[in-house]
């Protein structure tokens, strides 16, 4: 090739990589395969290289889901095999269709990658089979895995996701002698949230560069590529904090304060938050609203929660609160003091701060039950701390049930795991896995994707503080009646009207079942 020549580019591949397991069991792993070959299209994009996930855990079709499986089978170019405790739905010869897809890759000579649940991490009751068909179908399954391929085993989404990533790398390079090409491939260049923030700076759409710097997605792709601090770094840059000169960026003061704001509640322990509370404070007089005067004071609050600036900021945050007029941020305001108590382990007015935020919610005259519930969670660590045990209780089980009517899952989920903990430490093991339970079940439902969302989350501190032998017998024990034990535990509290005696209502706000 000369040197006026033009450079040959690879011819561009893409590889369909199907993903066979259970559903129920095993959403969470599937979406982590699927998060993994799409993150790895980043940095294999400079090769040419594309990932298609093949997931048809959604969808409808006109033919028999196995004849829809295996056709798709033999459209792609490698297959990811999961495993759980599940066999799933059984074909007229007793197959799973986990198995008739890893037998028709076989048969077809699609390479194969198989993952299979260690055997210590805990599941749900309903995620293992008991009956003697499926047992068996499993168990065929797992020698047949055992027998063709080399396959390796999970704890968790995040470690099944690391496998992914070390295993389909081998598996594209395998053949193409091109590895040591991803090295020249600047990862950071290749995120396209990164590409999408410069190119808006680079038009002058302040704007887009903001959107992209507080999205989900953005923290999401930081994240994964070990690359959190970039998200700190843009906000400060679209600030311009760290710089003595005029800001030219983000000037309109709505904007700039709604942003500082943002950087402190996310990036409290910055070097810049002082700079950025400053310049916040300096903003009040030109946005002259009680509102905005209220966030900042509460920021200030907690900037300085070590300090003795802490207590006057806190009065000045409720000065404004009720300036507002709002009931809201009345609550919250009483809410913060009471964190600040707490977090200074004054737990007799932390207490005291909680109760005076539920008594504001409760003179409104449509009680907010997101304030409510957080009132209690709050007022619940306090009591405890406190040794009001029977209070302790008390608090937890309002605050799931307040959970219930909003819905919102994650006041339920946070209000039996502190349930869990506290009826261990009162040796009532069969109520504290029982609430866990209960608690990964929601999980489930609220994230169902999520690494945070099983059983031994939910277990891990039970297990430290308990030993695995003990909860897992008490696991055994609880079964599927974990529903009934939380109901035995609401009548020994008679709270069973205590929602309806508030008249609460469901929340716009909630999360939706």
């Amino acid at each position: 090739m000369t040197a006026s020549s033009p450079q040959l580019r690879p011819r561009a591949r893409a590889y369909q990589v199907f993903i066979s397991s259970t559903f129920l069991d095993l959403s969470a792993e599937r979406k982590a395969v699927c998060d993994a070959l799409s993150d790895l299209n980043a940095p294999l994009a400079g090769l040419g290289v594309c990932l298609i996930p093949v997931d048809l855990q959604g969808g409808a079709d006109t033919e028999p889901p196995l004849d829809v499986c295996l056709r798709k089978i033999e459209q792609c170019d490698l297959v990811v095999t999961l495993l759980g405790h599940r066999a799933g739905w059984l074909s007229h010869d007793g197959r799973s269709i986990t198995e008739c897809e890893f037998d028709h890759a076989r048969v077809k000579g699609i390479p194969c990658l198989a993952y299979v649940r260690d055997a210590s991490v805990p599941v749900l009751p309903e995620f293992v089979d008991k009956d003697e068909k499926h047992v068996t179908a499993l168990n065929r399954l797992r020698q047949k895995v055992d027998e063709s391929v080399k396959r390796d085993a999970f704890r968790s989404t995040e470690h099944l996701r690391g496998h992914i990533f070390r295993d389909v790398m081998s598996w594209v390079f395998s053949d193409s002698g091109e590895m040591p090409r991803l090295a020249e491939v600047p990862t950071m260049n290749a995120l396209a949230e990164i590409k999408k923030y410069w190119e808006a700076l680079r038009s002058g759409d302040v704007k887009a560069a903001v959107e992209v710097v507080r999205s989900r997605r953005f923290t999401l792709d930081m994240r994964r590529f070990g690359t959190e601090f970039v998200h700190r770094e843009l906000l400060q840059n679209l600030l311009e904090l760290d710089t003595l000169a005029t800001p030219t960026l983000v000037t309109t003061p709505h904007l700039r304060s709604q942003m500082l704001l943002q950087f402190l509640f996310e990036f409290s322990n910055s070097i810049f938050a002082s700079a950025a509370l400053a310049e916040a404070k300096e903003l009040e007089e030109q946005i002259d609203h009680p509102t905005y005067s209220f966030n900042v004071a509460r920021a200030e609050g907690r900037l300085h929660r070590d300090c003795g600036k802490a207590l006057p900021a806190l009065k000045r945050m409720l000065r404004y609160a009720r300036a507002t007029g709002d009931p809201h941020c009345v609550a919250e305001g009483r809410r913060a003091v009471g964190d600040h108590y707490s977090h200074r382990r004054v737990h007799s007015r932390a207490r005291r701060w909680y109760w005076l935020s539920i008594e504001a919610v409760c003179r409104m005259q449509e009680i907010c039950p997101h304030c409510l519930g957080a009132g209690f969670l709050g007022l619940a660590d306090q009591t405890w701390e406190c040794q009001d045990c029977r209070m302790t209780d008390n608090a937890f089980l309002k605050a799931y049930l307040i959970g219930q009517v909003i819905p919102d899952r994650e006041m339920q989920i946070r209000a039996l795991l502190g349930l869990s903990s506290h009826r261990a430490a009162h040796n009532e093991l069969d109520e504290s896995v029982a609430c866990a339970v209960l608690a990964a079940r929601l999980a489930k439902e609220a994230r169902s994707r999520n690494e945070e969302s099983g059983l031994p989350a939910m277990l891990a501190n039970l297990i430290a503080e308990n030993g695995r032998s003990a909860i897992s017998e008490a696991t055994q024990r609880v079964g599927d009646n974990a529903g009934d034990l939380l109901k035995l535990v609401i009548d020994r509290y008679q709270l069973n009207n205590f929602v309806r005696s508030l008249g609460l209502r469901p929340s716009s706000a909630g999360d939706h079942w």
